[in-house]
């Protein structure tokens, strides 16, 4: 997720950029939206994107004919309460159903881990997902990877039959060493695998959704991953029409593959906005998924009878980080609750001000940005703090 390429061209798009200025304070109420705050912040960048994308959203939803919309993830969280903002400030207005499905993408990874399908038992797709769950985990205890996917971990005395301890730091050099231990323990793993992939289905049954419906999955997914998990775990028991709603899609060889086997469609990519500035905003692509976030933490799995969900609070202090969210969030709707309508812009043109923030590195800087810490659940660790600005890349000039 977190992988970058420092060699990128900044040739920025000649669009035009978006005046977006907060209001005067006494219209918005100094103690809802303070000068120099990360609300502010979300609400002169984040909120137009957000706005701009929603408006896509829903123009390609009415020319492809969806049934249904299905936010997913933390952006779909901001996303959907936006939609629902929109139903009640335009009740005349012809939108289609939505949902929210507040699922990470350890949810759909563990969905597809499930060894069952239509045939009986296929162990194979446990193997072909360890990748997938060892992703990112460089630094990590033993008790941790587990931990954040939802796994029971095993008593001292079995970790000690294996030859690890529960603080031990991932022999990953030793690969041979950790794969046995995980082989060990894959009944378990399975449990949760299977406990998830079956609450999904059932999810998804509640909204009345299956039959060939048409469905837009829509989400911050820089190469289709997230929609191509999503499908791989349902297809054998609920047959959908999907269309992926992107907000970026990254030029690389892993989206071009899924733009062959998957229907995709990107708010913003590399025609839209210039190869150079499509580059620029994936290597700083956690900075953008950041500003789209809210307060709910990472759903990673489902309980037994599938009516609640298992969150992931990570592995380290994320008191401030609870806080920065949820400033992110008041100042994205306050934006949209202010400007129901485009400014005579283009939806590209909206994001316009979000992007060139992003694009050159330089969000990093900003007091409130380099704040943040121990953002992703995934990678949180208590041996150590990760620090958002850390992932930042600077353009080369050209």
């Amino acid at each position: 997720m977190h992988d970058q390429d420092p060699h990128i061209s900044a040739d920025l798009p000649s669009l035009p950029l978006l005046d977006v200025t907060v209001p005067p304070f006494n219209a918005v109420s100094d103690t809802t939206i303070g000068a120099g705050s990360l609300a502010e912040l979300a609400f002169r960048n984040a909120g137009p994107a957000a706005v701009g994308f929603l408006d896509w959203i829903i123009e390609q939803s009415r020319q492809d004919g969806i049934d249904h919309i299905l936010f997913v993830g933390d952006a779909g969280h901001i996303l959907q309460t936006l939609m629902q903002g929109r139903r009640l400030n335009s009740p005349g207005a012809a939108l289609p159903p939505s949902s929210h499905l507040p699922a990470s993408h350890v949810l759909f990874m563990l969905s597809n881990m499930d060894s069952t399908n239509v045939l009986g038992i296929d162990e194979s797709r446990f193997f072909i997902h360890l990748p997938a769950f060892l992703d990112r985990s460089n630094g990590l205890s033993t008790a941790e990877l587990l931990e954040r996917s939802g796994i029971p971990i095993p008593s001292d005395a079995v970790m000690k039959d294996l030859g690890l301890d529960r603080e031990q730091r991932l022999p990953l050099s030793d690969a041979t060493r950790l794969t046995d231990f995980l082989l060990a323990w894959r009944w378990e793993i399975l449990k949760v695998c299977r406990r998830n992939r079956r609450g999904l289905f059932r999810y998804m049954h509640r909204l009345g959704l299956g039959g060939g419906q048409r469905l837009a999955l829509v989400g911050i997914d820089w190469h289709g991953a997230t929609q191509n998990a999503f499908e791989q775990a349902l297809r054998d028991f609920m047959p959908l029409n999907v269309m992926g709603y992107h907000f970026a899609l990254a030029d690389s060889q892993e989206s071009r593959e899924r733009r062959n086997t998957l229907r995709m469609k990107a708010f913003l990519d590399a025609d839209t906005i210039g190869s150079g500035l499509m580059q620029a905003i994936a290597a700083n692509h956690v900075a953008i998924e950041f500003l789209f976030c809210t307060e709910q933490k990472p759903v990673i799995g489902f309980s037994e009878d599938s009516k609640d969900y298992i969150i992931d609070p990570g592995r380290a202090d994320t008191r401030l980080l609870s806080a920065q969210r949820a400033e992110i969030g008041l100042g994205i709707r306050q934006f949209a609750s202010q400007t129901r309508h485009q400014c005579g812009q283009s939806s590209v043109a909206m994001a316009m001000p979000l992007l060139h923030f992003v694009a050159d590195g330089r969000w990093a800087n900003h007091p409130h940005l380099a704040q943040v810490k121990n953002f992703d659940a995934w990678i949180t660790s208590s041996n150590c703090d990760r620090r958002l600005a850390d992932y930042a890349v600077k353009p080369q000039p050209y």
